[in-house]
């Protein structure tokens, strides 16, 4: 694996983390998941998430493009991917509670 692959994989890493501390999922919710893609620029900002898969509920679908607003800006993109932007794609799956 090259420096630039790793230094990719340890920045997208960071993001997922970053998203999934701002998220919860919404109680009552069937087992379902949903897709959101936005831009990371390179210094942090993105652009308006939208929403690439639905889960079929706009509940569900809120609250990831919601998880996403709440956790930018992100850091800055590192000088070694050697690029202005990264399109970056989150699946949040929605588990339903246990009763």
């Amino acid at each position: 694996m090259g420096l630039e692959s790793k230094a990719l994989d340890k920045y997208v890493g960071k993001i997922y983390k970053r998203v999934y501390s701002f998220w919860e999922t919404p109680l009552g919710s069937k087992k379902k998941s949903a897709t959101v893609s936005f831009t990371i620029f390179s210094k942090g900002n993105i652009n308006d998430p939208i929403i690439k898969k639905s889960a079929g509920d706009r509940n569900l679908d809120s609250a990831a493009v919601t998880a996403v607003l709440d956790s930018a800006p992100f850091s800055p993109i590192p000088d070694a991917l050697n690029r202005p932007n990264l399109k970056i794609n989150i699946i949040f799956k929605y588990v339903p509670q246990k009763t």
